[in-house]
């Protein structure tokens, strides 16, 4: 009952937004706010596929290596091939012992990453900070400023009276996008990530909760911002099989 509740909240969410964007127009929703939201959306979009690419370039590489240099304590370059055998370097490994608790999930990342020491892999995942940010922060401010004129310019067009149905019915269809990028691409996909991330015990319960309501099931697979967003941070969410 409780999804059911819920995939309704979201329709009705999406036909107050229509109805809020067809009224004002196209050109009126573009407040300073909103576009700061849209380009936020629109450079984590395009970090995660420019960095799909970006890290089997040379460049990236050579960063990588760089990075991996910063950490350059005894127990971090120590070559590991088996869970164990980290346990036992960490254990041994003065102030870094600490992370002997996670080991099993480190060494599960080391594999994943290819890593043979945690010096790598600390390295790979400072250099994807480090890149991924920069690259946002360059994408957006770029796309903050191209938002900004092409508001101006769509404020100047809609005034003509030959074009304010064609504003309305696109005020309709944004107003729409947005809810569905704000609800689904940020809420949604960041309450997957955390409970992929931190509760992964909670899963199971998560996708059967999606899955007793058609919508929630539809939004939850047809999350294209969330995907993108997890292949950013590496990680992946959980998909419903429908009955």
């Amino acid at each position: 009952m409780a999804a059911t509740i819920t995939g309704i909240a979201l329709i009705a969410a999406a036909v107050v937004a229509l109805i809020v964007g067809v009224t004002k127009g196209f050109a009126k929703q573009l407040t300073g706010l909103l576009k700061g939201l849209v380009a936020i959306v629109l450079a984590v979009v395009l970090t995660s596929l420019i960095m799909s690419s970006l890290r089997n370039t040379e460049i990236f590489k050579n960063f990588t290596t760089v990075t991996t240099g910063w950490f350059s304590n005894d127990v971090l370059t120590a070559e590991v091939t088996s869970q164990e055998q980290l346990v036992e370097v960490l254990a041994n490994g003065g102030a870094w012992k600490i992370l002997a608790a996670i080991a099993p999930h480190l060494f599960t990342a080391m594999q994943n990453n290819g890593c043979t020491t945690l010096a790598q892999l600390f390295g790979a995942y400072t250099a994807n900070i480090i890149v991924n940010f920069l690259l946002w922060l360059v994408l957006f401010l770029l796309l903050l400023l191209v938002l900004k004129l092409i508001s101006m310019l769509l404020t100047k067009i809609a005034s003509l009276p030959v074009l304010k149905v064609l504003d309305r019915v696109l005020g309709g269809v944004w107003a729409v996008a947005i809810t569905y990028a704000v609800l689904v691409g940020i809420v949604l996909t960041a309450a997957e990530i955390i409970v992929v991330k931190f509760i992964p015990d909670s899963v199971e319960t998560l996708t059967n909760f999606m899955a007793q309501s058609p919508i929630l099931t539809w939004v939850n697979n047809t999350n294209v911002i969330g995907s993108l967003i997890a292949d950013l941070l590496q990680t992946e969410l959980p998909m419903i099989v429908m009955a």
